[in-house]
């Protein structure tokens, strides 16, 4: 094998190196799926962290003794063709995706998300926004993956410079430059740890470059180590491969033990992870043959390995395409679908696209470095013009179901039809009550006039200095919510004759409120929901004549995991009781102005959970309404509601 071989510029092809990019992004594939038991799978992104570290030292090294020198123009060029025309064609689809089926208070967002990804600083553009990597939405930018591949260019475009500098100074000492590439990766470690207080969400950590470098820099260093030091043909054939083999166990163990949520991964918890990738690319390029290249080279691996790129750029948006509020089917079942359209796609773009670019002869052309960087500059420019155009600048804007518009300062809907003898129900919360309005038009609300002022993850709390945990999920400082009193009122100037509360899917996470930890089932965490709810019952009782009542908590069972990766607190029936044991207490203490509206005997009859009617699923994911089964649960719930309003309502208030 001549991959080894200090003098030679290239690595010879090790079809072991594709199956470790094989595991890699099969567990980041599966974690974005929503497969339950691969709470870790997001780790996917560090093993290829590791590989990147690694090989480009590598061939870096190589050149340097082999001429002398480092030719970064011919390495930046050979990066841009590898690179970017498949991100092209995502960004592409992605502003189609935006256009046509995306709501569209979601494009101003998407549209500075895809200019960012064009330029390789998404992992910058989620920071400053506070993008949460491991909240939850209904609809998540499509491209919030591309934040590693920004990490990567970012690396790509600094280290070679970095290198060439060292290695001038350093050529002769690489036990030096060893040293000083150590060194740094501490020093980044060391900050990934401190951007991490307790309880807050580690998305700043997970997405800086500066706090995610050490895990290229320990791959790097393990280049330079081999450099020095080549692997001696008995150790890669015996130790090596137990080695490599011990760090496959830790890496797999990752991949279904260890959620992005917990606390400790930051604080050095990444290490044995990571070097658990180090022996395995170590084992991986092993001058003799091994077992252990022969598992890690087996066909179906290597060949995923190929198209890993692609699959990579490809199953989040189509994730985010075919979710469930979509796609009507079941958990395992649209994971299904997903991967068999992420891999159709990956493989048409891997050999239509990718492959042909990859390996036409540049080399004949008369100057090829300048060839590249005039394709770049002409793609970059067409795909940021129609990605701009195509998206478009949309609304920030909170999304009005059953009204069809959103509310912004710039465009509110029409107002809602007043329709003879319908009772018109405000409704007002969460991502539940967002579904529960969705859809509940004339045919399914044949006696209701809908309005819907849910807004997603806007439950009781959800202003700045808010942290859920139970644990971790969502930080509500990045102002998600700020729309939501001006839709409130866009709501109440439609005249409604009851306003229906709906929340608890945010209120069984513990919280941590401006530096204080709040608790499911005790009394201070209590005095909070009581606070939050008097202000919503003081806001709608002071401005409308109609009546306030307000819907229980029913059961859950989430079919995914939680929203930060751990097991989901929702499904917890212990924390749904206390829950409504609060909102009782709440109930009884203001019986004159608000009342309770359960709907937990039709969703979870004597507290067994109703998975669906008529063979209609009533919750998609086990905690928000299925559009289909609306004309059920407004079925149910249109009765109780007009006899409640019907005594002194607020018609025409």
């Amino acid at each position: 094998m001549t991959g080894t071989t200090p003098g030679s510029r290239t690595l010879s092809y090790q079809p072991a190196l594709d199956g470790i990019r094989a595991v890699a992004v099969l567990g980041v594939l599966v974690f974005h799926a929503g497969i339950e038991r691969v709470v870790g799978g997001f780790l996917g992104v560090d093993l290829f962290f590791v590989l990147s570290g690694f090989l480009i030292t590598t061939l870096l090294l190589r050149e340097w003794h082999r001429t002398g020198g480092i030719a970064l123009g011919g390495f930046y060029a050979r990066r841009v063709r590898r690179l970017f025309p498949a991100l092209l064609l995502v960004l592409l689809a992605v502003s189609v995706y935006m256009r046509v089926v995306a709501p569209a208070a979601t494009r101003s967002a998407v549209r500075l998300d895809a200019v960012s990804s064009l330029f390789y600083v998404a992992n910058w553009r989620f920071v400053f926004s506070h993008q949460s990597y491991f909240a939850g939405s209904l609809e998540p930018s499509p491209l919030r993956h591309l934040w590693s591949l920004a990490v990567e260019e970012q690396w790509y475009l600094v280290w070679p410079l970095v290198l060439t500098v060292a290695l001038r100074r350093l050529s002769q000492r690489l036990d030096v430059l060893l040293a000083f590439v150590l060194a740094l990766a501490v020093a980044s470690l060391g900050w990934m740890a401190n951007l991490v207080p307790a309880h807050a969400d580690s998305s700043r950590a997970y997405y800086g470059t500066d706090s995610h470098a050490y895990v290229l820099l320990l791959g790097a260093a393990l280049a330079i180590w081999r450099h020095q030091r080549p692997a001696r043909p008995g150790w890669a054939a015996r130790p090596g491969q137990v080695l490599g083999l011990v760090g496959l166990a830790v890496i797999g163990w990752y991949f279904v033990a260890v959620a992005g949520t917990a606390h400790w991964l930051y604080l050095g918890g990444y290490v044995p992870f990571v070097v658990a990738g180090l022996l395995v690319v170590d084992a991986a390029m092993a001058p003799v043959p091994t077992l252990f290249k022969r598992l890690l080279g087996l066909a179906p691996l290597a060949w995923i390995g190929r198209i890993s790129y692609g699959l990579y750029l490809w199953h989040w948006p189509i994730d985010v395409w075919l979710n469930p509020a979509r796609v009507h089917l079941s958990p395992h079942a649209l994971t299904a679908v997903r991967l068999a359209v992420t891999f159709a796609v990956s493989t048409a773009s891997y050999y239509a696209v990718e492959r042909p670019i990859r390996t036409a002869n540049w080399a004949g052309l008369r100057s090829p470095g300048r060839a590249t960087a005039g394709f770049a500059g002409v793609a970059s420019a067409a795909v940021l013009v129609a990605s701009v155009l195509l998206i478009g600048h949309g609304t920030a804007s909170v999304p009005l179901f059953g009204t069809g518009g959103t509310a912004s300062a710039a465009k509110l809907p029409g107002p809602v039809p007043f329709e003879p003898g319908k009772l018109r129900v405000m409704v007002v919360g969460d991502s539940v009550a967002f579904k529960l309005a969705y859809g509940a038009t004339g045919p399914v609300t044949p006696k209701v006039t809908v309005i819907g002022t849910g807004q997603l993850g806007c439950g009781l709390v959800p202003y700045s200095g808010n942290t859920i945990t139970a644990d971790l999920v969502w930080d509500g400082s990045a102002g998600s919510c700020s729309a939501l009193r001006q839709a409130w009122d866009y709501g109440l100037a439609q005249k409604p004759d009851l306003v229906l509360f709906e929340v608890g899917a945010w209120e069984v996470y513990n919280r941590v409120i401006q530096g204080t930890d709040h608790k499911v089932f005790t009394a201070d965490y209590e005095r909070v929901i009581d606070q939050r709810l008097q202000l919503y019952l003081d806001y709608f009782t002071s401005r409308t004549r109609a009546r306030v009542a307000m819907l229980d908590v029913p059961c859950m069972r989430p079919t995914e995991f939680d929203l930060g990766g751990g097991p989901n607190v929702r499904g917890d029936d212990r924390r749904v009781a206390w829950l409504n044991g609060v909102f009782r207490r709440f109930a009884a203490r203001h019986a004159s102005q608000l009342t309770i509206v359960p709907i937990s005997p039709f969703l979870c009859p004597k507290g067994a959970y109703r998975k669906a009617i008529d063979g209609v699923t009533l919750r998609y994911d086990g905690v928000h309404f299925n559009t289909p089964a609306l004309k059920f649960v407004w079925a149910y719930l249109t009765p109780k509601l007009r006899e409640l309003a019907s005594p002194g309502d607020g018609r025409g208030s």
